[in-house]
């Protein structure tokens, strides 16, 4: 990494967010399938069949991505519906997007100085345009291409010095002694690190889908709401940072 690097602090902890249907809920999908559409470019019986389709079989349906691959779907039209749903988004107020709890939980984490990053699974464009949409672009975060975030967390291990070693934007680092992963499916904690190193919140907000369903480590809470996750939080969200 060129430039110069920041890990001069250790914190105690760090929250990794997951995006979809955890930070924001079908809200955000209905939002998008709207201005599909509404747009015309596509019979809405036969988007609302793939969507059925996809999700019927435990997948998580990317609009865009299934728009891209139907005939003459360009990067243009693609560019300009996203524009559409963040206008669209932002008209109806980027609140509305998100789940309930969701924005005062970010807010309690910065007012508590605790580093926290969203990461999400997806398209990049797609997921760049809902971070947008929702109000949420100013939050760190990492679009992954693949549902494990236990995997990607466990990279930033170092055994060794018994931290996480982590990048939180441009030429900067924090280390940090744990990682709290909060995600809606089951497979984003397979092989998390055990505690005191690593826990999780699996938030179920309703009926669980099929793609969210699976076990889950022993570290690994589910819980129905923020609220909950910051009741259960609260007596660390004093003494975040130790200055080295």
């Amino acid at each position: 990494m060129a430039g110069h690097t920041n890990h001069t602090n250790i914190y105690d902890r760090l929250f990794v967010l997951d995006l979809d249907r955890c930070l924001i809920t079908d809200r955000a999908y209905s939002v998008l399938d709207d201005v599909v559409v509404m747009s015309g470019i596509v019979h809405p019986d036969s988007f609302r069949k793939a969507r059925q389709e996809h999700e019927a079989s435990g997948g998580s349906f990317d609009s865009i991505s299934w728009l891209m691959r139907q005939n003459g779907f360009s990067e243009s039209q693609r560019n300009q519906l996203l524009a559409q749903y963040i206008e669209q988004a932002q008209r109806l107020g980027s609140d509305t997007l998100l789940a309930p709890g969701a924005r005062a939980f970010l807010a309690k984490l910065q007012d508590a100085a605790i580093p926290h990053m969203i990461m999400t699974y997806g398209g990049q464009t797609n997921q760049l345009a809902k971070l947008q949409a929702a109000g949420l672009e100013s939050i760190p975060s990492m679009i992954v291409d693949h549902k494990n975030k236990a995997d990607y967390i466990a990279k930033w291990w170092d055994e060794i010095a018994g931290l996480y070693t982590i990048p939180m934007g441009s030429n900067n680092l924090i280390q940090v002694r744990t990682v709290i992963l909060v995600d809606d499916k089951a497979t984003a904690f397979t092989n998390l690190l055990p505690a005191p190193f690593a826990r999780g919140y699996w938030v179920q907000f309703g009926e669980l889908l099929l793609s969210q369903e699976g076990p889950v480590p022993s570290n690994v809470t589910p819980v129905k709401s923020f609220q909950e996750i910051f009741h259960r939080e609260k007596h660390n969200f004093i003494n975040n940072t130790t200055f080295l």
